[in-house]
């Protein structure tokens, strides 16, 4: 793909960064890059990559790498503090008025439209924009997983975080606390939410998210993490939020031995 200048947005139009954290996964990185080709051709989108000094082996890994440094707008390539510390520098690198994060192994769902998008920012202006997202397990079934309400904040992340459109404006800085590993996105929603975010509801699919990520490998632990939020920025009781905890840790643990039944306690739990 021909390279292009950094995002140039057009006249009274929204534009969009899309970040991508990266590190030594090569081959979902090379999923992400396919996935956003479509996107990639609007002047009023840039990719900003950041990659914490992954080392390639081989020609192929060399290649999506060098590849990955053409498609985007920005490549920053270093050592890093975690994932977190590496989205809040994608974030400095930013210049969309909207920041949408896709890591490595996330893909754009091959229905979006950014154009239906801007028009639908262009109209509201909110501070958040909330898609659908189809959550893919080890199966490769996929399941479709639309926006909860603000309540369900109590229970849980009410939107996949790789469906959430972020005002850059809007963001605190540094929008994600690095001192947590696995839900500093959890605690990021929470923050924004209690200040008062405007949040606009759309019907795109914007996202196929992988199960076998990393939070989902060390489920126990953010659900801890998760736990913590709940009660420091919520309020919520211990009871109430071991109940929740465990509650999501059953259902997690029957859904990775019948993968089916993730269809239907996503629309419960």
């Amino acid at each position: 793909m021909e390279k292009r200048s950094s995002a140039e947005g057009l006249p009274g139009a929204a534009s969009l960064s899309v970040v991508t954290v990266h590190l030594n996964d090569f081959e979902a990185l090379g999923r992400t890059r396919d996935s956003l080709q479509s996107v990639l051709e609007s002047r009023s989108v840039e990719w900003i990559v950041v990659d914490g000094g992954s080392t390639p082996d081989g020609p192929r890994e060399i290649g999506i790498l060098a590849s990955t440094r053409l498609d985007a707008d920005h490549f920053l390539s270093g050592p890093d503090q975690g994932i977190y510390d590496a989205m809040n520098k994608g974030i400095a690198l930013a210049s969309g008025d909207y920041l949408l994060f896709l890591n490595a192994g996330d893909l754009l769902h091959p229905d979006f439209r950014v154009d239906i998008l801007f028009e639908q920012l262009g109209g509201q202006a909110p501070d958040m924009a909330w898609g659908e997202c189809y959550d893919i397990d080890r199966t490769g079934r996929q399941y479709r997983r639309r926006p909860r309400g603000t309540a369900w904040l109590r229970v849980g992340m009410p939107v996949s975080h790789q469906a959430i459109f972020f005002s850059r404006h809007f963001l605190p800085d540094p929008a994600y606390d690095t001192r947590y590993r696995y839900a500093a996105d959890y605690d990021l929603l929470c923050r924004l939410i209690a200040n008062g975010a405007r949040i606009m509801h759309s019907n795109q699919p914007v996202c196929v998210f992988d199960l076998q990520g990393r939070s989902s490998q060390n489920k126990r632990a953010a659900l801890y993490e998760e736990s913590e939020i709940r009660r420091q920025r919520l309020g919520a009781s211990r009871l109430f939020d071991g109940s929740i905890r465990r509650a999501k840790l059953a259902v997690w643990r029957l859904s990775s031995v019948l993968p089916r039944s993730r269809a239907t306690w996503r629309r419960h739990l």
